[in-house]
C-alpha cells in the first residue's frame, strides 16, 4: 500500500518522477490561468515489468478531467501532449498512473505554448520552440469566405528527425479546420491552402514538433490570394 508521490510542476523545468513501489501513483499540481495554453512533454519513461503503459491525466481545479495522454515504458521517443486551453484560473493536478502495478520513472516538462500573431501579407515571421512538449500557436484574423495560404520554410529540428512537424488549424470556436505535415527534407518547407474560410474571427494554428524534439525553428508567412482576371488573347504575368 503506497501514498502518492506528490510535487508541483514549474513552467519550463523538467521534473524527474520515480514511482518505486508497485501500484504507486504520482499526483503533481500546477497553477494555471484561464485561457492559458500549455504542453506536457513526457520522456525517458521506464517501467518494471518493461513496456507497460503510463497513463497521464490532467484534472481541472474542480476535480473533473481536462484531458489525458500516455507513454509506454521504454519508448525511445518522447510524447508531446497539447493540453486543452485552461478553462478557469486555479490549481490543476496531473495524475501519473502506471498500468499493471508497474514501478516506473519518467521525466515531465510543463511548458507554455510559444504564441505568435500572424498577419496576411506581412513579412515572414521567425518561430521557435524549446524543450520537449512545447508547441507554437499562431493566431490570425480571417474573414468569411477569405482564401489564405500558409507557408513554413527553413524547418530545423534538434535532434534531427525525419518525422513531420504537425500543423493543425482551428476555427474561432476551437473546432478543427484543416492540417498538414511539414518535413525537414529538402527544401525543408511546406504550404497549406485555407480556402473559403467558414466564419469571420480569430483562427489558431498549432505547430507541434515530432516527439523527442528539444528545439524547433522556422519562418512562417500568411498570404491572401493574388487575384485578377484573364482577357482573351492577352498574356497575364503572375507573381
Amino acid at each position: 500500500l503506497s501514498a502518492d508521490v506528490t510535487g508541483s510542476f514549474t513552467l519550463g523545468t523538467t521534473s524527474a518522477i520515480t514511482l518505486a513501489r508497485n501500484g504507486q501513483n504520482a499526483l503533481y499540481s500546477f497553477a494555471g490561468t484561464a485561457g492559458q495554453q500549455l504542453g506536457l512533454g513526457l520522456s525517458a519513461a521506464l517501467t518494471t515489468p518493461a513496456a507497460q503503459i503510463i497513463y497521464v491525466t490532467v484534472f481541472k481545479p474542480d476535480g473533473t478531467t481536462l484531458g489525458s495522454t500516455s507513454i509506454n515504458g521504454g519508448a525511445t521517443a518522447a510524447v508531446v501532449y497539447d493540453v486543452p486551453a485552461l478553462p478557469v484560473t486555479g490549481t490543476y493536478t496531473v495524475r501519473i498512473n502506471p498500468a499493471s502495478a508497474a514501478t516506473a520513472s519518467l521525466n515531465v516538462l510543463l511548458s507554455q505554448d510559444a504564441t505568435y500573431t500572424l498577419s496576411a501579407g506581412a513579412a515572414a515571421l521567425p518561430v521557435s520552440t524549446t524543450g520537449v512538449g512545447q508547441t507554437a500557436r499562431l493566431n490570425f484574423t480571417g474573414a468569411l469566405g477569405q482564401n489564405l495560404g500558409f507557408g513554413l520554410t527553413g524547418i530545423t529540428l534538434t535532434p534531427t528527425n525525419t518525422n513531420p512537424v504537425s500543423v493543425v488549424v482551428y476555427k474561432p470556436d476551437g473546432s478543427y479546420l484543416t492540417q498538414v505535415g511539414c518535413y525537414t527534407n529538402a527544401p525543408a518547407a511546406c504550404s497549406l491552402n485555407m480556402l473559403n474560410l467558414p466564419v469571420a474571427g480569430v483562427y489558431s494554428m498549432v505547430l507541434t514538433p515530432p516527439a523527442g524534439t528539444t528545439a524547433f525553428s522556422g519562418s512562417v508567412s500568411l498570404s491572401a490570394d493574388v487575384t485578377g482576371s484573364f482577357t482573351l488573347g492577352t498574356t497575364s504575368a503572375i507573381t
